[in-house]
This record gives C-alpha cells, sequence and structure tokens, in this order.
C-alpha cells in the first residue's frame, strides 16, 4: 500500500504544473516532494486525509478491494445490493472504465478520470474494452482512408492502432477533443469507442504487429490534409496529459519529429539483443537487420530510440522521407521498428529531430500497460 499512497501523492501534487515540473515532482526524492507538497497544500495532513480515505478497506474483496467503495458502486449503477458490485466491476465496469470509487471518477461521476485510470493499471487491474467482432471491409463504424482531411480544423491528431485484438480501447477524456482529433486504426469493432474515430486499415499483413507498424511509419501520408501535428502513441499506451498541454512545453518551430531516446541501451547491437532475449524476434531475422542496416549508414550522432509515443509534423518533406526509409528498412528486416529509426534518421540528414526531454518509463504523461493476450 505504500507503493500506491506514494503514486496517488504524487499525481496530486503534480496536479496543474507546468509540464517539465510534472515530470520533475513525479521522479522526484521524497523529500523534495515533502517540500513541494507543502508549499502546495499548506500542510501534509490536508492532503493526506485526501488519500488516506482512498484506500480504506470497504465493500467487495477482490478487484475492487481496497481502492472500491462498493455501496457507492451499487448505487451508482443501480445494483439490487452492495455484495454485486464486484463482479459487475469484473465483468462489465472496468472494460467501460467505470470508477470503482467516487474519489477516481471523472467530471461525470461515472468513468475514470484519467489519473484514476493510470492509478489501476498500476496496480495491475486492466481496464479499457476489448474489442467484441471483427471488422467487414464496408462496416458502417469506421472510416476507410486515403488521405484523412482535416475537418474539424484543430491542430492536433492523436493516432494509435490495435489489430487482432492484441490491446484494449484505452480511455480517452472527452474534454480532450476539444484540442485533438483521436484517430484508432484497428480491424476490430468496440462496442463504445468513446473519443476514438475507428480507421478501417488499407493494408493487410497476416502478422498484426506489422499492421499496426504500417500506420505508424506512414503517419505523414495519412495526415498531411491539414493537421500541425500527429502524436502517435502505441495500442497499449494510455496518455495521462492532454496532447495540446503538451506541445505548449516545446518550441516547435525546431524539429519535425520527437520521440524518446533509449533509456538503457545505445547501440542497435545491444537493441537486437534484448529483443531476441525477450523473444520479440529470432536470431535469424536479428543477424539478417543487423548485417543489412550495418553497411547502410552509420549512427554514430544518432541514438537508439524509445517509440511509445513521438511527435511527427505530417507536412515535413524530410519526415516524409525519413518514414519511407524507416519503412523499406523495417519491410526487409525485423518488424521491432526501433531496429531501424536510427538508421533512417542517419539517411535523411535534413530531417530535424530531437529527444522528448524525459524517458519513457519515468514519463508522467504516458503509462505503459501491459499488452493483452492476442485474440484466437
Amino acid at each position: 500500500m505504500g507503493l500506491i499512497r506514494s503514486i496517488k501523492r504524487r499525481l496530486m501534487i503534480s496536479e496543474g504544473e507546468p509540464f517539465l515540473d510534472r515530470v520533475k515532482i513525479f521522479v522526484a526524492d521524497k523529500p523534495t516532494r515533502i517540500a513541494k507538497e507543502i508549499e502546495k497544500f499548506g500542510e501534509r495532513d490536508s492532503l493526506k486525509t485526501r488519500t488516506m480515505g482512498l484506500f480504506s478497506a470497504s465493500g467487495a474483496k477482490s478487484e475492487l478491494g481496497q481502492i472500491g467503495d462498493a455501496t457507492w458502486y451499487a448505487q451508482t449503477h443501480k445494483l439490487s445490493s452492495p455484495k454485486n458490485a464486484n463482479s459487475h466491476f469484473i465483468e462489465f465496469g472496468k472494460n467501460q472504465c467505470y470508477a470503482p470509487h467516487p474519489d477516481l471518477a471523472g467530471p461525470d461521476g461515472i468513468h475514470l478520470a484519467q489519473w484514476g485510470a493510470e492509478l489501476l493499471l498500476r496496480l495491475g487491474i486492466q481496464v479499457g474494452q476489448l474489442p467484441n467482432r471483427a471488422m467487414e471491409a464496408d462496416d458502417s463504424a469506421a472510416i476507410w482512408p486515403s488521405q484523412i482531411a482535416n475537418s474539424s480544423g484543430k491542430k492536433i491528431a492523436v493516432v494509435s492502432a490495435v489489430f487482432g485484438g492484441f490491446d484494449r480501447l484505452l480511455p480517452v477524456p472527452e474534454s480532450w477533443t476539444a484540442d485533438a482529433d483521436f484517430y484508432l486504426f484497428t480491424d476490430r469493432v468496440f462496442e463504445n469507442s468513446g473519443s476514438w474515430t475507428l480507421v478501417n486499415p488499407t493494408y493487410h499483413n497476416a502478422d498484426p504487429r506489422r499492421k499496426a507498424r504500417f500506420v505508424k511509419l506512414h503517419l505523414p501520408f495519412y495526415f498531411s490534409g491539414g493537421y500541425d501535428w500527429v502524436l502517435w502513441v502505441d495500442g497499449n499506451i494510455l496518455m495521462t496529459t492532454n496532447p495540446a498541454e503538451l506541445l505548449d512545453h516545446y518550441d516547435l518551430d525546431q524539429f519535425d519529429f520527437a520521440t524518446w531516446q533509449h533509456p538503457e541501451r545505445d547501440s542497435l547491437t545491444a537493441e537486437a539483443a534484448a529483443c531476441y532475449k525477450m523473444e520479440k524476434e529470432s536470431h535469424d531475422v536479428l543477424f539478417r537487420h543487423l548485417k543489412n542496416v550495418s553497411s547502410i549508414a552509420t549512427t554514430n550522432t544518432v541514438p537508439v530510440f524509445e517509440t511509445w509515443a513521438m511527435f511527427i509534423r505530417p507536412d515535413s518533406e524530410s519526415a516524409k522521407r525519413m518514414s519511407e526509409i524507416w519503412w523499406r528498412l523495417m519491410m526487409q528486416g525485423s518488424k521491432r521498428d526501433q531496429l531501424s529509426l536510427s538508421i533512417a534518421i542517419a539517411e535523411t540528414s535534413d530531417l530535424r529531430w530531437t529527444c522528448l526531454p524525459e524517458s519513457g518509463p519515468r514519463s508522467a504523461n504516458f503509462f505503459r500497460t501491459h499488452h493483452t493476450p492476442e485474440m484466437p
């Protein structure tokens, strides 16, 4: 419970702070956090009262456990008894991102606030929908793209992909749609896509991972029709901050592509070894890939990246060329796109790129969830 309380307190202390300050607060040592807490709230007891009540043991056990209020949950969803709260949450509520406790609820008082979803995911509770059926080619639930026009006039398109039932549909607050459009490329239909517009894929491959990576590596092709920026997030990434707020902290005139520098590995050989160890790719494919890219370019000045999330300017000609090279290298070798990105950037000498100012695992703005086992 100590870790849970620490996460909750960090989220509360950093709430409303500028982006870089939020990052610093979330990863700061305990004395620094205590000082900020006292500065912001006047004393520690007031925040302690707000957080401790959330974790008092009440209601049903199991997934609701000590983070749930069975009486409140039953009343909110008109259940016959609080005893039914736990089974309702497990079988239905967590898929619909219902809050198990009023303090975890967002503005509507029913669904999880975004930080509440993050907290449950950190506790190992998988919230969000699983697809309920495959999508037909002419399905009315989706749009079929060549180039997606910006009919809303918003500056940002947020894009993700879920193929083959490999991930859940993670929540996005409706309020964020005032600043950005949200597109999910998928071959599945979800019961309620919420803020996401479903997009039927134009590329087919037997490997669902390559289908997702086709979208990821062709963002300029899909979104050069009026959006200033595209934010890509992998299908298992929960956004915890409004994308418009993220862009407010960057000098947007200085780059056309941005993602994280890898926090652990600094060479493609080390990354390939890690992929093999984690059984992400076969030895033969990795060997052929490294042999191929080693003769193309040197990446002494380009680091290895971690691409859970990335910003790209879709109308940048250099970003388009980089994406084309990136896809070609990946199709000739490993499906692990991080093994080709450094080479693609090195080959695109005029690309203005930068690294996001924090590492992925320590980011206060994105949280990586566990992949859902692929559906049969």
